[in-house]
């Protein structure tokens, strides 16, 4: 047969009494294979090759189809399960990835987490497979949800996960690991017991292990519960291991240590500081309590900064370290992933969510060099930008039907001009993908490239050129007199339309002026009214630039722009006979929905809206509810019958150039 043809390989499941495999397991322990699943061809120096089931899904005997390996005549082909391209060998040894996380499937085996190898006949083309692990089968009772199980062999020099070596001159293909260490985890996902019947758990495991016992912690909502056994329970190849049923007792006491990301004066304002409307008149707990003094002393070391957890990286004389956090313990979501090539023992993370629990690990290769887990208390997160200054998420704030704002849509802040590589690269970890600069002269809506700009100039360096990757930029002006005549401009509407494009996309958005004060403040209070914060919430997220770096004081009481600008939305009057209003949040929704349709402020393009889905989206979007009970606080008066697009929306508005920085 011609080399590297597309052919079709009959692959047949190994069947032992007791046992499993690569993939399914029917309720007789019958292997058969799954929807998916592919496994490698290579030869000794060959890249593998992947075939994929063709036919036989719910089998023992498959028909996988793909492409060998150019080559291959006269070599001794081999075939793994799972494929993965980083398989290989090298002379008569095949090295492949052993994984720590497995992930539950009901009844059987994780996907992809058993391996298995066998050797390709190419006159008849099939392959008949191996196991090369064994099953470790757990029955647990209980009233509670199962997030993970943790086992750890009780001999501590075991190796349960990490690069495998399997020799193909052996019938069996015993593994030697390397890296790793002596315990797995399978991800469950919430998995829900029954008190009376058993849920039973499968963890594949190599070869040889427990020999003394082993030690499984089951993670629970409540808390872990652990149980042990010192009995030789030694696994076999292709063989299950069945342990006694086991009913979970009370949960070990969750002891994790927890932190607040927010330096003392910002803590000390948000526990404190307490407003009820939105007036110039009212006092501010700055001037109050004297909190200004202590913020300008200070003002030096970046009080807009949150404060950071470190970790021990466990390093010794490793050249190369990843970092990788993640909000659950089998580290599928992954929050941050950072490689060290200095020699830094610690590390501070920063920019973390309030109310998550956080796991970290140190790896060097394979191999886990330290762990940990903690959680973040409090509602407030800054976002630590080197060169920058006022970042913060705009999420935990308290919404529409007592519904929090969520993290990690909408950020604010000043100027990215000159902020460090390092922080553009943490301002990728943070996962900001498009951003909205209220400076400048607006050119192109489809024109993202560029360079960082070197000048605080916004007339000649608008900050439409930031290469997070992944992203869209946008410049779109807020002059100073848009501020001051926020009901002659329809400007928002189509900063509006913006980031709801940005969020549909999936891209978070930063937006910004200089400061991240008066324009910035401006959309900020506009999107915070239609997501139904009250008048003193925004006033209290307003106040939060004063900590700027920039050292701009922005207090209600001495508000210049901003107070401008929310005293003309409360001002605000309509021609519209059908249209109340009854709180500062049906001026603003009138003001983005209706205001510049219905009161012929001016001519052309400038007379748009956003129609009352787009809102709805935007409101279920950042509040994390659905889209019908968003609808549920539209005005009466809403209106959801204009024919234009987002994009046609986007570039409507054409205000004049930025007046100041």
């Amino acid at each position: 047969m011609p080399e590297s043809n597309h052919i079709i390989i009959t692959a047949a499941a190994e069947q032992q009494a007791g046992s499993d495999t690569k993939t399914a397991l029917t309720s007789t322990n019958t292997v058969v294979w799954s929807e998916g699943d592919s496994f490698g061809v290579l030869y000794a120096g060959s890249a593998a090759q992947e075939f994929t089931l063709a036919s036989g899904t719910g089998t023992a005997n498959g028909t996988f189809a793909g492409d060998l390996p150019s080559g291959y005549s006269g070599k001794t082909l081999m075939a793994v399960y799972p494929y993965s391209s980083s398989t290989s060998i090298s002379g008569t040894t095949l090295t492949f990835s052993l994984p720590q996380t497995q992930v539950y499937t009901e009844n059987s085996i994780g996907e992809k987490a058993n391996p298995s190898i066998g050797v390709f006949d190419t006159d008849t083309r099939t392959v008949s497979f191996k196991n090369v692990c064994g099953v470790l089968r757990l029955a647990i009772k209980g009233s509670t949800s199962v997030q993970s199980i943790s086992v750890a062999d009780n001999k501590t020099t075991a190796k349960l996960w990490g690069t495998a070596s399997a020799s193909i001159s052996s019938s069996t293909y015993s593994l030697s690991l390397s890296g790793g260490d002596n315990s797995v985890i399978l991800s469950c996902g919430g998995v829900q017991l029954d008190p009376e019947t058993a849920t039973t758990f499968y963890i594949v495991v190599p070869v040889g292990s427990f020999s003394t016992g082993f030690t499984a912690t089951v993670r629970t909502p409540e808390g872990n519960v652990t149980f042990s056994t010192s009995k030789d329970n030694s696994v076999k190849r292709s063989v299950i291991k069945e342990m006694p049923e086991n009913t979970l007792g009370e949960p070990d006491p969750v002891q994790l240590e927890e932190y607040t990301v927010l330096n003392d004066l910002m803590q000390e304002y948000m526990d404190k500081a307490s407003y009820t409307s939105l007036t110039r008149s009212q006092t501010s707990y700055f001037t109050s309590a004297g909190l200004w003094t202590k913020v300008s002393a200070q003002m030096s070391s970046h009080v807009d900064y949150p404060k950071g957890v470190t970790v021990d990286l466990g390093r010794t004389t490793q050249s190369s370290v990843r970092l990788i956090l993640a909000t659950d313990e089998a580290f599928q979501n992954v929050k941050r992933d950072t490689t060290l090539t200095n020699s830094e023992t610690q590390f501070e993370l920063i920019s973390l969510i309030p109310g998550n629990t956080y796991w970290w690990k140190s790896v060097s290769s394979t191999t886990v060099l330290n762990s940990g887990a903690f959680k973040v208390v409090g509602q407030l997160r800054p976002i630590k930008i080197e060169g920058g200054w006022n970042g913060r998420d705009l999420g935990g704030w308290t919404g529409l039907g007592g519904h929090k704002i969520q993290y990690e849509k909408m950020y604010r802040g000043g100027s990215l001009n000159a902020i460090t590589t390092k922080a553009k690269t943490e301002l990728q970890q943070v996962g900001i993908k498009a951003e909205l600069d209220f400076r400048g002269l607006y050119t192109s809506y489809n024109n993202y490239e560029g360079i960082w700009a070197t000048s605080n100039t916004a007339h000649n360096h608008a900050l439409g050129y930031c290469p997070i990757y992944g992203s869209q930029m946008w410049t779109r002006v807020m002059s100073d007199y848009e501020q001051n005549k926020p009901l002659t401009h329809s400007v928002q509407v189509s900063q509006l339309a913006y980031v709801i494009k940005c969020l549909k996309a999936g891209y978070p958005v930063y937006f910004h002026c200089k400061s991240g004060a008066d324009r910035t403040g401006e959309f900020g209070f506009t999107c915070e009214a239609i997501l139904g914060l009250s008048e003193g919430d925004m006033v209290k997220e307003y106040e939060l630039t004063t900590f700027s770096y920039e050292n701009c004081k922005r207090i209600i009481s001495d508000a210049s722009y901003f107070a401008t600008f929310f005293e003309a939305i409360q001002g605000m009057t309509t021609s519209a006979t059908d249209v109340t209003f009854t709180s500062l949040r049906d001026r603003c929704y009138y003001y983005l929905n209706r205001y510049f349709v219905d009161n012929s402020v001016h001519t052309g393009d400038s007379q748009i809206g956003l129609n009352a889905s787009d809102i709805d989206w935007f409101i279920a979007e950042m509040l994390g509810i659905t889209e019908a009970e968003a609808a549920t606080y539209r005005p009466s008066w809403a209106r959801d019958n204009y024919t234009w697009t987002l994009d046609e929306l986007i570039n409507a508005a054409h205000p004049s150039k930025c007046s100041s920085h």
